[in-house]
């Protein structure tokens, strides 16, 4: 069983982290292992951008613990992987999108979009 470690959160306007989408965080989570950049499209979906201080590659249930923690253990989050030419790779940066709504597909049948 992991360790749970605590979230300090920073609050910041918008605009002054990063430039283009980057400069709509507005909110970053950070323990001792993680730095999460935080943000709420106008759609209402969260965008999770998550960087590993050790610069490893988070694994899945660390990825997994990261949005039950951040967004909910009833969320659905999901990692995107987009058409080539649409791959922004400046950081060791992973992604979560945190929907608003079940997705129209999972691993057990009985479960339908809303």
């Amino acid at each position: 069983m992991p360790i749970h470690r605590l979230w300090q959160i920073k609050e910041f306007s918008e605009g002054t982290v990063g430039h283009g989408w980057a400069a709509e965080f507005t909110r970053a989570h950070k323990n001792d292992v993680f730095s999460v950049l935080d943000r709420t499209l106008s759609n209402g979906i969260r965008h999770l951008a998550i960087t590993c201080l050790s610069e490893v590659r988070p694994s899945w249930p660390e990825m997994q613990r990261i949005k039950d923690e951040l967004a909910g253990p009833t969320a659905t989050a999901v990692e995107v992987y987009p058409p080539l030419a649409e791959i922004v790779d400046g950081a060791n940066m992973y992604h979560l999108w945190v929907m608003t709504t079940s997705l129209p597909f999972s691993l057990f049948d009985n479960r339908r979009s809303e």
